[in-house]
C-alpha cells in the first residue's frame, strides 16, 4: 500500500513538472516573438528618420557663389591644352568639385545642394579641338563639363562631328547649344530670333537624341528683349559673360559666366577663380 502511494506521488510530481516546462518554453517563445516585433518597429522607424533626413539634408537654402568658367576654344589661338590641363590639375589640387549644368539649375531653382567648392567648366563654340584636346584633359581628370555648340557647324571642317558628340555625351560632358552660328543675338528680333532659336534646338536634339534646355549666347551678348523669346523657345537658362561668379540673385536666362582666355596667366586664373569682378 504504501509502495503505491510513492508511485502515485511521483506521477503527480512528474506531471507538475512536464506542466511548467511547457510554460516557460512558450513564455520564452512569446519574448522572443515579441522582442523580433520590437526590433522590426524600430529598424523601421530608423529607416523611415533616415529617409526623411535624407530629403532634409538633399535641400539648401544657401546662396552661394559658383565660378562658371567660360573657355571659347582649346587650342592654340585661345587657351593651349598645355593651360587648360594646368588649370583642371589646379582644380583637381584644392578640390574643387565640377558640377554639371543641371545641378547649377536645380541648385538655383530648386535650392538642390551642391557639393563642396563647386564649379561648372564650360566650352563655347563646338570646334574639334573640342573633342581632340579638352575632352582628353576632363577625361584624364574626371571631371564633368558643358559644352555649348553653334550648331550651324556641327560637320564641318573644324567642328564637332555627330560622332564626336555623342562620344563625349557618354562621358560626362552635356552638349547645349550656343545658337546657329557665331553671331550676336543682338541684331535678331522677334520671329527671326524665334526662328533661328529654334533652328538650332532642333538640330541639336536630332544628333544627341536628348533634349536642348540650355543655351550660352554667341560672343556673351544678349539684348534684354530677347529673353522672352528664349523662354518661350524652351531654353530654361542661358548664360552670359559677365565676369561675375553665378548666384541665386542671376536672372536664369543671363546666368553670369567668367571668361578664361589666352591672356591669362596661371596667377590671373587663380585670381578670377577666387575673386572674380562684381555683378555690374
Amino acid at each position: 500500500m504504501r509502495y503505491r502511494k510513492q508511485i502515485s506521488c511521483l506521477i503527480v510530481l512528474l506531471g507538475i513538472l512536464i506542466t511548467s516546462t511547457a510554460y516557460v518554453v512558450n513564455v520564452g517563445r512569446i519574448d522572443s516573438k515579441n522582442n523580433k516585433n520590437t526590433a522590426s518597429q524600430n529598424s523601421n522607424t530608423n529607416s523611415s528618420s533616415k529617409k526623411t533626413s535624407s530629403k532634409t539634408d538633399n535641400k539648401t537654402t544657401a546662396d552661394i557663389s559658383i565660378p562658371v568658367l567660360e573657355y571659347q576654344a582649346i587650342n592654340s589661338h585661345n587657351v593651349s591644352p598645355n593651360s587648360f590641363r594646368s588649370q583642371m590639375y589646379y582644380l583637381k589640387n584644392i578640390n574643387y568639385n565640377p558640377i554639371t549644368i543641371d545641378d547649377l539649375y536645380n541648385y538655383l531653382v530648386n535650392s538642390k545642394k551642391l557639393p563642396e567648392k563647386p564649379v561648372l567648366i564650360t566650352i563655347d563654340n563646338g570646334f574639334s579641338s573640342t573633342a581632340r584636346d579638352a575632352y582628353s584633359i576632363l577625361k584624364e581628370f574626371g571631371f564633368k563639363a558643358t559644352v555649348f555648340i553653334s550648331t550651324d557647324f556641327i560637320d564641318h571642317s573644324d567642328y564637332l562631328t555627330s560622332a564626336m558628340i555623342k562620344d563625349m555625351i557618354n562621358n560626362n560632358i552635356s552638349i547645349q547649344s550656343n545658337g546657329p552660328n557665331r553671331n550676336s543675338f543682338t541684331s535678331l528680333k522677334g520671329d527671326a530670333l524665334k526662328n533661328a532659336l529654334s533652328a538650332s534646338k532642333s538640330r541639336l536634339e536630332a544628333v544627341t537624341g536628348k533634349n536642348t534646355d540650355y543655351l550660352a549666347y554667341p560672343i556673351g551678348f544678349n539684348a534684354d528683349s530677347s529673353l522672352d523669346i528664349i523662354k518661350q523657345s524652351g531654353f530654361k537658362m542661358a548664360f552670359n559673360t559677365s565676369g561675375a561668379m553665378a548666384d541665386k540673385s542671376d536672372n536664369l536666362l543671363s546666368i553670369d559666366r567668367i571668361p578664361i582666355t589666352n591672356s591669362d596667366n596661371f596667377d590671373s586664373f587663380k585670381e578670377k577663380l577666387s575673386s572674380p569682378k562684381n555683378k555690374q
